[in-house]
């Protein structure tokens, strides 16, 4: 075996270590995926109204579709590599194997980044319309969280055709779009989950003046939702500095495993966060409407 055979041996065999533990985090999540689709689906009935729910269904399936999609992608992609790049032995030794594994798996390269993106989008919507409906009298803000949704939406479909058509461009490459579509997706969730916490410390202050001080089930609500909000805003913000660590061609292993598990952790995030949203909105007779109407007629009246 030459020292290049080792080499590759060594830089494959990592590579497909670490993508086995994203499948196993991946795989995972997806059960818990499921069970969390399971009960937003039951919640369901407490909504009265027949277009809400058509939209929850529609929601909830494109959800499944695309978790469903991503581990099947994970799953192919790991074992395809695994197969032809250790599994099968040809003449050429293991560097004419590894160009056969990659051959064979750009069939998989081409559809990796859309479903994961889809639920990145769908989950951040979900976050955007959260604050939209609190601050539906502010309309500056309703236009800013509108501007930084449209960006958010561009930027991460422009990293989804920039890694299928393999685009290099000087001074805007697939590397910097992966890095900047994580980032201006964790400014929208920091950005709107902040306006949350703003609503519900007004809310309390609210509530404080007439003489209430229990917690209310609106106030549990709202600390659920932006504590989740919290939690989801951490994930990504862990898994930022790896995407950009990642980016460099001569990453180590240690780096290299951590962001693919850290990268699946995310995917997985994304997914459970606005399926938890909608469950705690809907359980709860759609707290977060009533403590807008309440928080916006107790102003009014003390004005």
């Amino acid at each position: 075996m030459t020292p290049d055979d080792a080499a590759l041996i060594t830089t494959y065999g990592s590579f497909l270590f670490s993508s086995t533990i994203s499948c196993i985090v991946q795989f995972t999540g997806y059960g818990l995926v499921i069970l969390g689709i399971f009960f937003a689906i039951s919640s369901r009935q407490s909504i009265s109204e027949e277009r809400p729910k058509r939209i929850l269904f529609v929601y909830l399936t494109v959800v499944y579709i695309c978790s469903t999609w991503s581990v099947i992608y994970y799953g192919g992609f790991t074992l395809t590599r695994a197969r032809y790049t250790f599994a099968r032995v040809v003449k050429g030794g293991i560097a004419e194997q590894v160009q056969i594994s990659n051959q064979k798996g750009m069939i998989w390269d081409t559809i990796s980044p859309w479903p994961a993106t889809i639920n990145l989008l769908l989950s951040d919507l979900i976050v955007t319309w959260r604050a939209w409906v609190l601050f539906q009298e502010i309309k500056l803000l309703k236009l800013l969280l509108a501007f930084l949704m449209v960006a958010n939406i561009g930027i991460n479909l422009a990293d989804c055709i920039w890694e299928e058509l393999e685009i290099n461009i000087a001074f805007l490459n697939s590397a910097i779009l992966d890095w900047l579509s994580l980032g201006i997706s964790l400014f929208v969730n920091l950005f709107s989950t902040s306006l949350i916490t703003w609503r519900a410390w007004d809310h309390y202050r609210i509530m404080a003046r007439a003489s209430i001080h229990r917690r209310s089930p609106v106030q549990n609500v709202l600390l659920l939702l932006i504590e989740s909000g919290a939690i989801f805003c951490a994930v990504q913000l862990a898994d930022l500095p790896l995407t950009v660590l990642n980016t460099n061609p001569e990453v180590t292993f240690p780096t290299q495993l951590a962001f693919y598990t850290m990268n699946a952790i995310t995917v997985v995030a994304e997914t459970l966060y606005p399926v938890a949203v909608i469950i705690l909105i809907h359980r709860n007779s759609s707290p977060v409407i009533e403590t807008f109407h309440y928080t916006v007629s107790q102003r009014a009246h003390s004005e």
